[in-house]
């Protein structure tokens, strides 16, 4: 084990998706869970936009997820 570890790997962020709108900004969701619940942030050109906390992976899934389809109906309007 790296004498640096700190975080076990089920613990670390993982990005959950990265997109280019059609005005050509970069957004992406991250998901951070803890041992007791589970956040979700998203980035509008590396700017935060919103995060959430819930106590379900699915809910936070979910929840980055409308964000995703949100944006991607936004460049079709």
């Amino acid at each position: 084990m790296p004498a640096d570890y700190t975080t076990p790997p089920h613990l670390q962020p993982v990005e959950l998706w990265r997109l280019r709108l059609a005005t050509g900004e970069m957004a992406s969701a991250a998901i951070s869970p803890t041992t007791t619940s589970v956040a979700v942030v998203w980035h509008l050109e590396d700017q935060l936009q919103d995060a959430a906390e819930f106590q379900e992976r699915e809910a936070a899934i979910r929840w980055a997820e409308d964000i995703r389809y949100m944006l991607t109906a936004a460049c079709w309007a």
